[in-house]
């Protein structure tokens, strides 16, 4: 059991650090495929997923989300297009980059 909440732990502090990365920083990352990046972007995918079928906040909802890779590359093309935004911190460009990307149709 420890050795399952080491990992748990682990994986809480990875996720905590690189959300706490900005936008511009996490470019080279976000470039590889199965990296960290993708792995983050994946899990704020689902959660926004989530959030769309229970009516939440359309700003932080998709629609769907097809794979890792299209995640990831959404977040890539969305960077490319907003330098402005690089200082923001990394988790709100994935938001926003993945609520453009998957909008949520939903009739709210």
């Amino acid at each position: 059991m420890s050795k399952l909440l080491n990992t748990s732990m682990m994986l809480v502090m990875t996720a905590t650090s690189i959300s706490a990365q900005s936008v511009e920083m996490m470019i080279p990352d976000c470039r590889k495929a199965h990296s960290y990046c993708e792995a983050y972007i994946e899990g704020a995918g689902h959660v926004m997923m989530a959030n769309c079928q229970v009516g939440g906040d359309a700003g932080l909802a998709i629609g769907w989300f097809p794979s890792r890779a299209a995640g990831r590359q959404a977040y890539l093309d969305w960077a490319a297009d907003n330098r402005s935004k690089w200082n923001a911190p990394f988790f709100s460009g994935v938001a926003q980059a993945l609520a453009e990307a998957f909008p949520c149709s939903l009739q709210r």
